[in-house]
């Protein structure tokens, strides 16, 4: 690798690092949409190193954007396959996950308790019933 194709690479990982060093600080100062915004931002990269993208994912998943578990279950696959090599950041991500699984089962409790699914909100059996 030449010396300007060197440059060009750690031009671009101190980059990385500093939008991942952004991220989790306006995580932690509760920046929400910083800190999301910026997530978004490092997981569109064909190129960011795992464990940054396995950060970005757990900030999505602990979010409240739609998809959040979606990113949940992706850091958790991420925290799996790095489990040997960064057994921190792996257990990170399966609290996010388990956070966020309990997050899906507290909106589900008060989708029943609202009456949701009996005004019509489970289409679910309304398939059942074309297909036969």
């Amino acid at each position: 690798m030449s010396s300007t194709q060197e440059t060009v690479l750690n031009d671009q990982e101190r980059m990385y690092h500093e939008l991942d060093k952004t991220m989790m600080q306006a995580n932690h100062s509760n920046d929400y949409d910083k800190a999301i915004s910026t997530a978004h931002t490092l997981i569109s990269a064909d190129d960011v190193p795992l464990h940054i993208y396995a950060r970005a994912c757990m900030v999505l998943g602990g979010s409240d954007e739609d998809d959040f578990l979606i990113w949940a279950e992706e850091a958790m696959r991420i925290g799996e396959e790095i489990a040997g090599e960064d057994p921190e950041l792996a257990e990170n991500c399966r609290e996010v996950y388990d956070e966020a699984m309990e997050e899906k089962a507290r909106l589900e409790a008060q989708l029943r308790a609202s009456g949701w699914e009996e005004q019509g909100g489970d289409r679910e059996g309304e398939e059942e019933e074309k297909d036969e």
